[in-house]
């Protein structure tokens, strides 16, 4: 019976660390996404009543995030997603982690994210997120005129990037 219970425990430790890896990677996929603009792939990891709660305190829906990810950007913007952390609660997750975003030199604001998850038909997706600016972190902008840090860096927000306030 022991044994039984051991052996219980290491397969849902294992489990758990498949999942936080999975985790993981699907962070940086999200990133990945939206600075290669692939708004199809990047809207699919939300689900449909994904929101965020913006650096601004604004909430923003998930077909507003889809217009800002499909808008024109300079081309020039980085994404780093670090500092991964990944909580499992069975079929749910929280995931906290730090992006960095750039529109390129001179522009750059770091944030601290939480995206929670869900999975659901074997597959995982974010239902809400939060982002917090880390004061300090932004820099001068350099950016070309008419575009600012502002309206042209991109951010990773758990499950997403989207464009700055």
């Amino acid at each position: 019976m022991v044994f039984a219970i051991v052996v219980a425990i290491a397969l849902n430790q294992g489990r758990e660390v498949t999942v936080v890896r999975e985790l993981q990677e699907f962070e940086q996929r999200l990133a990945t996404a939206w600075q290669k603009q692939d708004c199809s792939a990047w809207g699919a990891m939300l689900a449909p009543d994904w929101s965020v709660i913006h650096i601004t305190g604004d909430v923003i829906t998930k077909d507003k995030a889809l217009e800002m990810c499909r808008a024109p950007r300079s081309g020039n913007e980085t994404v780093a997603i670090e500092d991964v952390a990944v909580r499992v609660f069975g079929d749910a997750a929280v995931v906290t982690g730090r992006t960095t975003a750039s529109a390129g030199p001179g522009s750059k604001v770091v944030l601290r994210f939480t995206d929670v998850f869900i999975r659901g038909g074997g597959q995982w997706r974010i239902v809400a997120s939060h982002a917090t600016e880390l004061p300090g972190t932004r820099k001068a902008d350099r950016s070309p005129p008419g575009r600012s840090v502002s309206d042209s860096a991109v951010r990773h927000v758990s499950a997403h990037c989207m464009s700055l306030p």
